[in-house]
């Protein structure tokens, strides 16, 4: 009786599974979301419109920018960073139905109970708008360079040589941006590229002379 129970359960489980499919084809299956916005039940187009209105905006999203030990907190519009709805709305879709058949049925189950948050493709900007971007954050990220110095004292005069400083690679992170945005534990993360800048009197002997 048992086992004949259990076969019985066993069929219903397939039985809605499979009616469960068939009710969400060609919509989103239930309990995705993106960034808190819901999208289950909904068409791809239907989950873009919802997307385009209803996702916060850049200027309202965090990003972590560093370049190594240090950190920067700025916004998606600091570098003029940007949802693709579109995009996102197909991966939403997509998920649930990648994989093996019981990978597809244990991603279904799970996002109806637990819940999916399926993480948002962005836009990226394009190299002018990128380099506009990067060079106002430079005024504040760099480090300026320090010109060789000679502290002179009673009992004679020590030299010390400058110090190199560091700014920002603009072209390059431009070259690796779609390599350099990326999404860590504290949201979206860039990471940056710099360049040592040398001072313009490097050596105490020409600061001497």
């Amino acid at each position: 009786l048992a086992v004949a129970c259990l076969c019985t359960g066993a069929i219903i489980l397939v039985f809605a599974v499979q009616a469960y499919g068939q009710i969400y084809e060609g919509r989103i299956f239930l309990g995705l979301d993106v960034h808190g916005v819901n999208l289950g039940g909904l068409t791809i187009g239907e989950a873009t419109a919802v997307l385009a209105v209803e996702f916060p905006p850049p200027a309202s999203l965090p990003l972590v920018m560093r370049d190594g030990e240090r950190k920067w907190d700025r916004t998606w519009a600091d570098a003029g960073i940007d949802l693709d709805p579109a995009t996102t709305a197909r991966l939403a879709y997509l998920v649930g139905r990648d994989g093996s058949t019981v990978e597809q049925w244990a991603t279904r189950l799970q996002s109806l109970i637990f819940g999916h948050s399926v993480s948002p493709v962005v836009v990226l900007p394009d190299p002018a708008e990128a380099r506009i971007a990067l060079e106002a954050l430079n005024q504040e990220m760099a480090i300026p360079p320090v010109n060789a110095t000679l502290y002179i004292k009673p009992d004679g005069v020590i030299p010390v040589p400058g110090k190199a400083g560091q700014e920002l690679d603009i072209e390059a992170i431009i070259a690796s941006l779609p390599f350099a945005v990326g999404v860590g534990r504290e949201g979206l993360v860039m990471e940056l590229l710099t360049r040592p800048v040398d001072p313009p009197i490097p050596d105490p002997g020409a600061a001497q002379a």
